[in-house]
């Protein structure tokens, strides 16, 4: 111990000196766009080549240089020798890339980074959107703090990165609010995305959701071939590791360049399928902008079909729609006399059954809640025959003419405008996936849209005069039917949440509207269902609440899970007067094993700790990782506390068994300290500061052991 605090104190004052003896050095790591194999991107990682002790890795001194105070005049010198280097290379005809430079914690908190990045970027001469700012999450919990610093950086103009994507705890939270430009996934994700489907699933959800939230999303730690494959199959944008390189110096890195682009077209998937991976994304991107382009717009769109002689609208959105009053559920599934007056019926219908007979370009004027617009009719048509009507209206109400809009020069105007709406509106019309259908009283399909072939597979045809149960999951028939049958007794409509089968036998989940429709005497007559597939969407927020509410390493329950768990133990408690346990307990001599062994062997021994643990616990007992090797366990309802104590005994002999992790034997134990309700507290974060003092004292008495706290 003494041997290795004189060590310590010597790493310390060398590193005072290492600066002034310009004893650091840069390397870099490529990051390679896994769309084109191009260079895209550096990571600039300092290393320290120690006169005696060679080169030092910075997990080894970054600690110190933090303890030291040392950490921001090397940050400082770490960012500008980036940033100088990078324009270096611009100014040698490099193709402009991004540098990447890690923040640490110290260095964000600082007063005036903001002022200092500007002036770094300003001596060195590089535009600051080739610079790339890496946090952590674990430094961005103070959010009142961070945030406002975040922000004076994006108006700088630099991009901001979230390193370790995944391993904190309020990762979602920190995707909605903060302003960063992409996501790295943390290597312990990507090392076993191809044999574990947990970690596969993990990578998988975090790509969709960063492109959902419109971020890029680089992987690192990406080492094998089947690593790059699985990420460019799902659509991950960039990717570094050591399959590709690892850390360089400057004019190496040069010099590799054209090796580095010949690996992912010689290890990765063809770029025609890369191409047309990517081409379907953004074909399903494309509509979801077009749908939100519609509900933005200013005007309005709405389609509608004709049944049993009766105009049925089937979509309807748009700006327009809510300023006259109206939401597009008062719309779809109704005809035009259920919303509104008279008089605007009788204008409207004609002009519906001239369109509807397949006449192009029906045009008429409109005023309904004081707004004017000018609307468009067009037949879609299919297998020779009209199959749909699709509108596309513009506000006009601002226009001021003498005559009527339709007589005079303004008209053409104002159909110029419409025309520019309509082109912008017709590509989501003509290939919407939602679907519509008509359903008689018993359930059978009187009509199917031209939808269902694109998203069940089986064509329209296959579906009219079938029982649509025969197409519905079992488990949600009797759920449906009951649904439709109060809609009818109440003459409202409702949402439908159902699975549905398409034509390879696998089960969808559908999201529909349902309206009852009933004729001029009231009689019902069928069930208008415009539905769309939701199951992608279904599955995505399962695997993010199970994210946010689960360590990614050992599948337990986080912190924040186990906080739910215990405040809802102690209500119970105090309605039976039963008594609670808290445990906090960590592994002996983690951080060694972990820094001797690996990293793999420090994950799997974590997993193995939490197995170990639960199976001396009882079903209702809930075990936590609070990060690290630091656990927490739940003791609901114990009548006395010796019933802790036998668990804690348990648990402490099961860990005097040799670990066996790959070709490594070894021995480690682990300490725990153990608080009750409501002797040591009443409340969730007390017994859990009672708890980790007892643990501090179980390890301050050797070791290997339990203390219960003496408060």
């Amino acid at each position: 111990m003494n041997v290795y605090k004189l060590n310590e104190d010597k790493l310390k004052e060398e590193l005072r000196h290492a600066l002034d003896r310009d004893e650091f050095c840069l390397l870099y790591q490529p990051k390679l766009n896994l769309k084109t194999g191009r260079l895209c991107g550096v990571e600039a990682l300092i290393r320290w080549e120690h006169p005696e002790r060679g080169i030092i890795s910075p997990l080894d001194f970054i600690p110190a240089a933090e303890e030291t105070g040392m950490i921001l005049p090397i940050g400082e010198w770490v960012l500008r020798t980036a940033c100088e280097q990078n324009k270096a290379w611009q100014e040698e005809g490099l193709s402009p890339m991004i540098m990447a430079v890690n923040l640490s914690a110290c260095q964000l908190f600082v007063d005036g980074l903001a002022e200092k990045v500007q002036s770094i970027l300003d001596e060195s001469g590089l535009a600051p959107e080739y610079l790339e700012l890496e946090i952590t999450e674990s430094m961005t919990m103070d959010v009142d703090s961070v945030l406002p610093v975040l922000h004076k950086l994006k108006q700088i103009g630099v991009r901001i990165s979230m390193d370790d994507f995944g391993t904190g705890f309020s990762s979602l939270y920190h995707l909605k609010e903060f302003p960063i430009d992409s996501i790295k996934i943390d290597r312990s994700f990507v090392r076993n995305c191809t044999n574990d489907s947990k970690d596969a699933t993990i990578v998988k959800t975090i790509i969709v959701m960063a492109h959902q939230l419109q971020l890029g999303v680089i992987a690192e730690g990406v080492e094998f071939k089947d690593h790059l494959v699985f990420l460019q199959q799902n659509l991950c944008d960039e990717a570094q590791g050591y399959l590709f390189s690892k850390p360089v110096p400057p004019v190496e890195l040069v010099d590799m360049i054209p090796t580095l682009e010949e690996i992912i077209p010689n290890e990765g998937i063809s770029p025609e399928s890369s191409r047309e991976t990517w081409l379907q994304w953004g074909a399903e991107r494309t509509q979801q902008d077009l749908q939100e382009a519609v509900r933005k717009q200013q005007g309005m769109i709405f389609k509608y079909v004709k049944d049993n002689g009766r105009f049925i609208h089937s979509f309807s959105d748009g700006e327009l729609i809510y300023r006259m009053r109206f939401t597009p559920d008062q719309i779809i599934g109704k005809e035009l006399k259920e919303f509104l007056p008279h008089e605007e019926v009788v204008k409207k219908i004609p002009y519906y059954e001239r369109a509807w007979n397949g006449e192009e370009n029906v045009v008429y004027e409109s005023d309904v809640q004081g707004l004017r617009y000018i609307t468009s009719l067009r037949p879609i048509i299919r297998g020779g025959k009209v199959v749909e009507v699709i509108g596309c209206s513009v506000d006009i109400t601002d226009k001021k003419e003498s005559a009527s809009l339709l007589d005079n020069l303004n008209r053409r105007n104002a159909e110029e405008a419409l025309r520019q709406s309509e082109a912008r509106y017709r590509l989501i019309a003509e290939n919407m996936t939602d679907l519509l259908c008509i359903i008689d009283w018993d359930g059978y399909f009187k009509y199917a849209s031209p939808s269902h072939v694109t998203v069940l597979g089986f064509p329209a045809v296959a579906y009219e005069g079938k029982y649509a149960g025969d197409f519905m999951h079992a488990d949600d028939r009797r759920k449906v039917r009951e649904q439709l049958d109060e809609m009818v007794a109440t003459q409202k409509g409702t949402v439908l949440k159902f699975r549905f089968k398409n034509i390879r036998g696998d089960w969808l989940w559908l999201e529909g509207k349902a309206n009852p429709i009933f004729d001029e005497m009231g009689v019902f007559n069928h069930f208008l269902v415009v539905s769309r597939d939701i199951t992608e969407r279904l599955e995505l927020e399962e695997k993010l609440t199970y994210m946010a509410y689960h360590d990614t390493l050992t599948g337990l329950p986080n912190r924040r899970l186990f906080k739910e768990k215990l405040d809802q133990a102690l209500e119970e408690a105090k309605q039976t007067k039963k008594k609670v346990a808290v445990m906090y307990l960590d592994l002996d001599n983690f951080k060694y094993i972990n820094d001797t062994l690996g990293h793999d062997v420090g994950d799997e021994l974590l997993n193995q700790f939490a197995q170990r643990v639960k199976e001396c616990l009882r079903n209702e007992d809930v075990l936590s990782r609070q990060g690290g090797d630091e656990f927490t366990i739940l003791l609901p309802g114990i009548e006395e506390e010796q019933d802790a104590i036998r668990i804690a005994d348990s648990i402490r002999s099961s860990f005097q068994r040799a670990w066996n992790i790959g070709r490594n034997l070894f021995r480690t134990t682990s300490s725990i300290g153990i608080s009750f309700y409501p002797d040591h507290g009443t409340k969730g974060y007390e017994l859990m500061r009672s708890a980790d003092t007892a643990l501090y004292q179980a390890k301050k008495d050797g070791k290997n052991m339990y203390r219960v706290f003496l408060g």
